[in-house]
């Protein structure tokens, strides 16, 4: 039976549609006869236009195909056979962005012909498809590893919905909350940064505002900023410099990292497109000429936005270092906690049929927290475990858990957790809740993520027989657990008036083929769509007020 939640789609190179190879050392002579910058400015517009959205009936894909490929490779991309074709992704270019840097030649500036373009990007991507081929994807293990390594290189970036929920967080959140117990984080942050985090997050926002022009303005000019490009606004130029600076590497210091990792090696045999390490930290270059590129725009939004937190640590080294590192993820879990809070809190203001509950460690008799939030809806609930952590670079650009135990291990001790909180539940050990113990039909188990986990439904599989191996959540009276991220709590609050978190999880276990195991949020998007379920408008009134409060004031010339 057909599977109405997880597609995949097939990227297509050279040899997809031509039925030939271009070899890597043909391709980084043809990227030696043209600048680096040339280079740099094409791969950042593509990313652009892949990143962020530019109309419902607009298409990237056939877009840059028919901006950038030569006659012959454009005609075939329109094949029935290619119809649905990937020939633009992250991974390609990260690959063509790191073998510009090292082997482009700025010698002299002349314009790329299109031929060579074509070349470029067709066998770019097969060198990217080649790693999967070799490390041998047909396995279910090793598909899942797939899935990890091209999740967490592919997510979806949804910018607007990154820069509100770091509001939430790190200004709204935080003003509840002390960092420590005299000083706010706004101090801390001014202390460490030079400013505080909402100013960060207006700063944060001008970085990319090139990318918001209209298609025609953003595809016909440089990606490249010029040194006063930020001169628009209203910020002042040292903040500006402070943020930049935060964010910015220099490119002899790129250069020399990027030699060190792609010179004379077989591209096709190790996941280069996928690591996003020299990016992730630093997504911005600063040339020779002291003009700044974007190098990985979703890197920016995620600088700028989820990783925000760790500006403070810029200039500070070794045992100082990892000690501010470990307060503030420390910190940082505390405020996702609060805010997955207030978000249940809203969903009960908006639907009546729900109550939530938190047991703080002081309300029980061994003083440990039993689940970060309980919601609850008639003889059912859920139990929520928040996690925030980050896994490590190497991990997401290979998805070889053995390899860092980490990932496995966080969904088996927050089951661990669930299954604690449910035992003092149903022994009567927590009093207060708006439901009888002894009548509770269900409990929903879900784990709460602050970073995406790529859930393909394999990989939710895995999870839960790993999960079960450990010997945690196998009573009858657990549903399946479900991996979600915050998105996905976010995303049904716009349905929840209509349909509840405790009514959607039903209906994904209700035996409908394939549901379960399916990411949560193809899931629910299908399901919306089928039964024409109206958004309440709560995720847009979240952006407006965004917009509204932390940008506008700095944009008065710009945007008005």
């Amino acid at each position: 039976m057909d599977n109405d939640y997880e597609h995949l789609k097939l990227c297509q190179g050279q040899k997809g549609l031509f039925r030939n190879e271009i070899s890597q050392e043909e391709v980084i002579e043809i990227i030696a006869r043209y600048p680096t910058s040339l280079w740099l400015d094409l791969f950042s517009k593509i990313d652009g236009f892949l990143t962020i959205p530019r109309g419902r009936d607009f298409d990237p894909q056939k877009f840059l195909a028919e901006n950038l490929f030569c006659p012959s490779a454009l005609e075939r991309t329109k094949r029935p056979a290619n119809s649905n074709s990937v020939f633009f992704t992250y991974g390609q270019l990260n690959l063509l962005r790191k073998l510009a840097i090292v082997y482009g030649n700025d010698s002299n500036q002349t314009e790329i012909e299109k031929i060579d373009i074509s070349k470029v990007l067709l066998a770019t991507q097969d060198i990217h498809n080649d790693y999967d081929s070799f490390v041998h994807t047909g396995e279910y293990e090793n598909f899942c590893k797939s899935v990890l390594r091209n999740g967490y290189l592919n997510g979806v970036t949804d910018q607007a919905t990154l820069f509100y929920r770091a509001k939430k967080m790190y200004v709204d959140q935080s003003a509840k909350l002390p960092i420590y117990p005299n000083q706010t984080f706004d101090d801390f942050f001014r202390q460490r940064v030079g400013l505080i985090p909402q100013d960060a997050l207006s700063l944060n926002f001008a970085l990319a505002t090139p990318f918001f022009q209209t298609m025609e303005t953003f595809w016909g000019q440089t990606a490249i900023l010029p040194t006063n490009y930020f001169g628009l606004t209203e910020i002042d130029q040292a903040q500006i410099n402070s943020i930049i600076d935060s964010m910015t590497i220099d490119f002899a210091v790129i250069k020399d990292a990027l030699t060190r990792e792609i010179h004379k090696k077989k591209l096709g045999e190790l996941p280069v497109g996928y690591g996003l390490s020299a990016f992730r930290k630093t997504p911005l270059v600063r040339l020779p000429d002291g003009r700044l590129v974007c190098v990985n725009l979703p890197c920016l939004f995620e600088k700028s936005t989820q990783n925000a937190i760790w500006m403070p640590t810029k200039g500070s080294s070794g045992t100082d270092r990892q000690t501010l590192v470990n307060h503030l993820t420390h910190y940082r879990g505390l405020l996702f906690e609060e805010y997955l809070k207030e978000l249940c809190s809203i969903m009960i203001s908006k639907n009546q049929k729900l109550s939530f509950k938190h047991i703080p460690p002081e309300a029980t008799v061994d003083h440990e927290e039993v689940g970060d939030s309980i919601l609850i809806q008639g003889n059912k609930l859920i139990i929520f475990e928040a996690k925030s952590r980050q896994f490590l670079e190497p991990f997401k650009m290979t998805g070889n858990w053995e390899k860092d135990q980490t990932f496995i291990t966080t969904f088996v001790e927050a089951s661990q957790q669930v299954e604690t909180a449910a035992t003092k539940i149903r022994s009567r050990k927590i009093t207060g809740l708006n439901i009888d113990p002894n009548n509770i039909e269900k409990i929903y188990p879900v784990i709460v993520t602050y970073e995406p986990v790529p859930m393909h439904g394999k990989l939710q599989r895995l999870i839960r027989q790993k999960v079960a191996e450990a010997g945690y959540l196998t009573d009858a009276i657990f549903a399946p657990l479900e991996v979600m991220t915050i998105d996905d709590i976010e995303r049904s609050l716009d349905a929840v008036d209509t349909i509840t978190l405790v009514e959607l999880l039903d209906e994904k276990n209700s035996g409908i083929p394939h549901a379960s195991e399916a990411n949560f949020h193809n899931f629910v998007s299908q399901y919306v769509s089928t039964y024409t379920v109206l958004s309440s408008g709560w995720q847009a009134e979240q952006v407006e007020r965004t917009w509204r409060e932390v940008f506008q004031p700095y944009f008065r010339d710009k945007f008005k």
